[in-house]
């Protein structure tokens, strides 16, 4: 009989200690971050279908950034500041080449990041695009050009914020020259 009740109170006590191991790990596990709230690195990832976005596809960095590699086909394209993916918010600063590839329809695409570059050969493939609308951006610091960006559309117009001021309007100027489109015009009309 002194033997069982010895082996009961080890046995309650082998149990009790266990569930406040348990209950640690559970607590522990409820305040840490999993994976689906972190930023991850990935490429040509499917962007929710809840965001307000014509972005199909976007590469995602750590840091909680996204670049725009594929767009939807049609005539108004808008590509907004923030983009989910998986469950995860990001930043959408870059549009990469070929991320207009097949979309032959685009005529006016919108932009509402507050920093954005375009890098060569962007919006090749969108052979119908006359105008991008930059509505964020207020200064020639907050968006890059590289050369040949436009290669294969037919852009004319790049409208911005019209709090942007004119030495800022003459910066951009500069940099659309120095990417080869001189004849592009520049308003500050959103």
């Amino acid at each position: 009989m002194k033997l069982s009740k010895k082996v009961t109170s080890a046995v309650l006590a082998a149990v009790l200690s266990m569930s406040m191991v348990v209950s640690a790990f559970a607590a522990d596990a409820a305040t840490s971050k999993t994976t689906a709230d972190t930023p991850v690195d990935a490429k040509a990832a499917q962007v929710d279908s809840a965001d307000k976005s014509s972005v199909e596809a976007v590469d995602t960095t750590e840091d909680g950034e996204a670049t725009v590699a594929k767009v939807e086909n049609k005539k108004t394209v808008t590509i907004a500041a923030n983009v989910t993916v998986g469950g995860v918010k990001y930043a959408v600063t870059t549009i990469k080449a070929n991320a207009f590839k097949g979309a032959d329809k685009v005529k006016t695409v919108k932009v509402t990041s507050k920093k954005i570059a375009f890098k060569k050969n962007a919006t090749k493939g969108a052979k119908n695009l006359k105008t991008i609308k930059l509505s964020k951006i207020t200064k020639a610091s907050q968006v890059s050009f590289a050369k040949n960006c436009f290669k294969g559309s037919k852009v004319k117009t790049i409208c911005v914020s019209k709090k942007m001021k004119k030495a800022q309007l003459t910066k951009i100027k500069a940099a659309l020259k120095k990417a080869g489109y001189k004849n592009v015009k520049v308003k500050a009309n959103l």
